[in-house]
C-alpha cells in the first residue's frame, strides 16, 4: 500500500474533469486540479461493489464502535480507504462510504498527511447531480447523498481550507442548485467552524452572499445566502479572542455595513431591502453584532424618515425598522444588559406615533405594526408612551377607520396587553392595565352580538362589590374613583357613538349606566 504512495506523501490521482459515461454535465472549471462528476441514472448490478468490499468488510458504519483497533492503524487505514472508494460510482457504495467517511471524522480518526486526499476523494462528487432511475428498489434518493455528502465535508474544521474555496467557486455558477447546495454546506460548516478557518475567505464570502441576495432569481437561494450569513457571524461571534489576534468579528461587520448603508439613503430607496435583509441577518446572530449594526443603521433609518416627506417612502422605511425591532428581539441580550435598542427608545416611540398621527391609512397600518413590535420588545415602552399608545388604540378601534387599521390596531392592543401583564412593575401607580381592559371592553360595544353585555359591563364597574369595603356593609368611605373613571371614560363613548359607521344603541347604553351610577352611588 506505502509502496504506492509518490513523493511528498501523497497518493497517484486519476484524471481530473472525470464524469461518468452517459450523463450530461454543463462545463464546471476545475477548483485547484479536482475532479467534478454525477452519479449515474442507473445504478449498477450488485457484482460492482466490489470496489468497496474489503471496506464494507471490515469498517461499515455500524462496526466502527466494535473495533477500536482500526484506529490503531493511524493514517495508513484513511489511505486504504480513500483507495477502496476513489472513483465510485454506484449511489448504493456512495452512500455507504460517505457515512463511513463521516464516522471516520467524528470518531477523529488520524488523517495524517491524507486529509485533503480524503476531502478530495468526497468532494469530487459535489454537488450532487443523481436522478434515481424509475422503480428503483433501493430507495436511494438525491437527499440521501447530499445530506450524507454535506455530513462529510461539513464534519470537520481541518477540510476548511479545502472546502471553503469550493464553496466560492459553486456559488459564482450559474447553476441555482449548486448555489443552494454550497450555502446550505456553508451553514452547516460554520457550526463547527472559528475565525481563524474562516479569516482568509471572509471577504470572498461576503462577496458571494451579498451578490445572491441583490441579484437572486430564486428565493431559496435568497434565504440560504441569510442563513449562511447569520451562520457565519454568529460564528465569528463564538471565537474567543486572544490579545494579539484581530477582531474578525468587527472587521467582518464593518464590511457589511459598509457595503449596505448607502443603500438605506437613496431616494428611491431600490436596493433598502436586499440591504435591510442582510443587515438583519448579520444583527440577529449576537448581542454584540446587533449592538454592532443598530448603533449604525438605527440612526440613519431615524434621520430618513424625518429627511423624506412622501408617506410611501416613510412606510418602507418605518417597515426596515420593524424588522430591525425583530432582529434585535432575537438576539440574545447579555446578562444584566439592556436591548440594544434601549438608546434610541423615545425616538423610536416618537416616529412610531408621527406614522400614527399622519393622515395616510397605509402609513398608519405599518405605524401600528412597529409599535406592535416596540410593545413586544421589553424594555422599550415606559409609562407616558403607554399612555400615549393606548389613546392612539383606542381611536383607531373606536373610529371609523378602513378594515385594515382598524385590524391592525386590534392586534396591537392585544400584543400591548399581553406585554403589560408581563411586567407591569415599572407603570406609575399601575393603572395602565385598566386602561387597556377598558380599551377592550370599549372595543365590544361595536360588536353586534357582545355590545349589549358590554354595555351592561360599565353598570357592573360602577357597582359596589361585595367583597369590598363599602356603605352596604356600614363602612365609613369616600370612592371618588367613579367621578374619575366618568370623566375618562364618557368623552370615549360619546366618540364611539359619532364615528359608528351604523346605528349603533350601545355606546348610549353604556353612557346611561355610567352616569346613573355616578350621579345615585356617589358617597
Amino acid at each position: 500500500m506505502n509502496s504506492q504512495r509518490r513523493r511528498g506523501g501523497r497518493w497517484p490521482r486519476k484524471q481530473r474533469g472525470w464524469t461518468p459515461h452517459g450523463v450530461h454535465h454543463p462545463h464546471r472549471p476545475p477548483h485547484r486540479n479536482r475532479r467534478s462528476g454525477s452519479i449515474p441514472d442507473r445504478l449498477r448490478k450488485d457484482g460492482d461493489k466490489e470496489s468497496v468490499a474489503t471496506v464494507r468488510v471490515d469498517v461499515h458504519p455500524g462496526s466502527l464502535a466494535e473495533g477500536p483497533e482500526l484506529k490503531g492503524l493511524g493514517a495508513n487505514f484513511v489511505f486504504g480507504f480513500i483507495q477502496a472508494v476513489d472513483g465510485e460510482k454506484d449511489p448504493r457504495n456512495l452512500l455507504l462510504s460517505f457515512q463511513i467517511a463521516q464516522n471516520i471524522i467524528n470518531r477523529k480518526y488520524e488523517l495524517g498527511t491524507f486529509t485533503e486526499e480524503l476531502f478530495e476523494v468526497t468532494s469530487c462528487y459535489f454537488p450532487i447531480d443523481f436522478n434515481p432511475p424509475p422503480n428503483d428498489p433501493h430507495g436511494i434518493t438525491q437527499k440521501d447523498l447530499v445530506l450524507s455528502l454535506r455530513a462529510v465535508l461539513s464534519g470537520t474544521p481541518q477540510f476548511a481550507e479545502f472546502l471553503l474555496p469550493l464553496l466560492i467557486e459553486k456559488l459564482d455558477s450559474d447553476i441555482q442548485s449548486a448555489k443552494l447546495d454550497a450555502l446550505q454546506t456553508l451553514t452547516a460548516c460554520v457550526a463547527s467552524y472559528g475565525h481563524k478557518e474562516l479569516k482568509e475567505f471572509l471577504p470572498s464570502l461576503w462577496s458571494s452572499i451579498r451578490r445572491e441576495v441583490f441579484q437572486t432569481a430564486s428565493e431559496k437561494v435568497e434565504s440560504a445566502g441569510l442563513s449562511a450569513l447569520h451562520g457565519l457571524t454568529a460564528c465569528l461571534s463564538r471565537s474567543v479572542l486572544t490579545c494579539d489576534s484581530e477582531d474578525s468579528l468587527e472587521t467582518f461587520l464593518n464590511l457589511i455595513v459598509k457595503d449596505c448603508q448607502h443603500h438605506l439613503c437613496e431616494p428611491d430607496l431600490k436596493l433598502v431591502w436586499p440591504s435591510a435583509k442582510l443587515l438583519q441577518a448579520a444583527a440577529s446572530s449576537s448581542f454584540r453584532a446587533s449592538c454592532t449594526i443598530s448603533r449604525v443603521v438605527v440612526p440613519l433609518l431615524l434621520e430618513q424618515y424625518n429627511n423624506h416627506v412622501q408617506s410611501t417612502q416613510r412606510r418602507t422605511l418605518l417597515e426596515v425598522l420593524q424588522k430591525f425591532i425583530h432582529s434585535a428581539k432575537r438576539s440574545p441580550v447579555e446578562e444584566g444588559g439592556e436591548s440594544s435598542l434601549a438608546e434610541y427608545r423615545q425616538s423610536l416611540c416618537s416616529v412610531v406615533f408621527c406614522a400614527l398621527s399622519d393622515s395616510s391609512s397605509a402609513l398608519q397600518t405599518s405605524g401600528l405594526r412597529t409599535l406592535m413590535a416596540i410593545g413586544n420588545h421589553p424594555g422599550l415602552l415606559f409609562g407616558t408612551d403607554i399612555e400615549l399608545a393606548v389613546d392612539h388604540l383606542s381611536k383607531f378601534i373606536l373610529e371609523d377607520v378602513d378594515h385594515e387599521t382598524r385590524l391592525a390596531a386590534q392586534t396591537a392592543s392585544q400584543i400591548l396587553m399581553l406585554f403589560l401583564v408581563g411586567d407591569a412593575t415599572f407603570l406609575p401607580e399601575n393603572n395602565v392595565p385598566q386602561n387597556v381592559n377598558l380599551l377592550k371592553l370599549l372595543c365590544l360595544l361595536v360588536d353586534p352580538s357582545l355590545g349589549t353585555l358590554a354595555a351592561d359591563g360599565f353598570a357592573l364597574l360602577m357597582n359596589d362589590p361585595p367583597d369590598v369595603l363599602n356603605k352596604a356593609c356600614h363602612a365609613d368611605v369616600r370612592m371618588m374613583y367613579r367621578q374619575r373613571f366618568f370623566t375618562e371614560t364618557a368623552p370615549k363613548l360619546v366618540q364611539g357613538f359619532n364615528s359608528s359607521p351604523k346605528a349603533n344603541s350601545s355606546p348610549i347604553s353604556a353612557s346611561t349606566l355610567l352616569a346613573n351610577s355616578t350621579g345615585g352611588g356617589r358617597c
